[in-house]
């Protein structure tokens, strides 16, 4: 654990704050007119998932927990949970979907992926930001719609739905951004 300075706070970090810990979605460094200046930011929740907007004053001692990353392998998902390998002790590791939140749509069997823990706690997974992904269903080809830009659904291998140009067809590899879960571009 280390002690630092509000001003000093990022995206992704994992602090100890009101006794849980929370990880930093977002921080905005304010200063008003009138009073001190402060710093606002977004917190959610590790355990449970609920958020957090919560001002600083510019300053202010928190105390930043730091991660472990732990190179991982996934296996696959039994019911409401995902079962990954770990690659240098060779142990299983559980985890419930719900704390891997989204990312669990992105999980590919034997993908390796980074595990985020804090003594020995799970906090997170971390997946590439563009994945490469098989498009199982989608109509076909609108004649002319290059030229207006038009989408059309399509379902890809991991189950999910998402909007692509009008001239991708069934059977295609494309890339999705694992951020915005949005088309990025072909394979």
């Amino acid at each position: 654990m280390a002690n630092i300075n509000t001003n000093d706070l990022k995206c992704g970090y994992i602090i100890n704050h009101n006794k849980s810990l929370w990880k930093v979605i977002s921080t905005e460094h304010v200063k008003p007119g009138k009073g001190g200046a402060f710093i606002q930011a977004e917190l959610k929740n590790i355990k449970n998932g609920s958020k957090l907007n919560e001002r600083f004053r510019a300053g202010e001692k928190v105390d930043r927990l730091i991660m472990d990353s732990t190179e991982v392998q996934f296996s696959y998902k039994n019911h409401d949970t995902a079962i990954f390998l770990n690659l240098h002790t060779f142990e299983e590791v559980n985890v419930e979907i719900t704390r891997i939140g989204d990312s669990h749509l992105f999980l590919k069997e034997g993908q390796n992926v980074k595990m985020e823990t804090i003594e020995d706690d799970f906090i997170s997974i971390v997946i590439p930001e563009k994945m490469i992904f098989k498009v199982i269903d989608t109509e076909p080809e609108i004649k002319g719609a290059t030229l207006t830009n038009v989408q059309k659904p399509a379902i890809l291998e991991n189950g999910m739905k998402i909007m692509v140009p009008s001239f991708i067809k069934e059977g295609e590899d494309i890339i999705i951004s694992t951020q915005d879960k949005k088309y990025s571009e072909r394979a």
